[in-house]
């Protein structure tokens, strides 16, 4: 419950913070011109990419602390086989 709770709270901070700072990010032009043919970007509009971005960043972390643990673990089993 907790973790849920840690989660909510960094989902809508990261949502405050895109929108609050979009245009010192740079990050403020996914409205393009939508006009027939939408080639411009994937989003719909600014609010589907910021919602996708809030919602990814915790994935990525938790994908690298992954691969990180697995990494170290491969890592001392190869030490502890090299040294026996």
């Amino acid at each position: 419950m907790v973790f849920l709770i840690i989660y909510l709270l960094g989902y809508f901070t990261t949502l405050y913070g895109l929108h609050r700072f979009k245009k010192f990010l740079g990050i403020d032009h996914y409205d393009g011109p939508h006009d027939g043919y939408d080639d411009y970007d994937d989003w719909a509009s600014n609010s589907e990419a910021y919602a996708a971005w809030s919602l990814a960043w915790p994935l990525l972390w938790a994908i690298l602390v992954i691969t990180g643990v697995w990494y170290a673990l491969c890592t001392i089993s190869s030490w502890m086989q090299d040294r026996a």
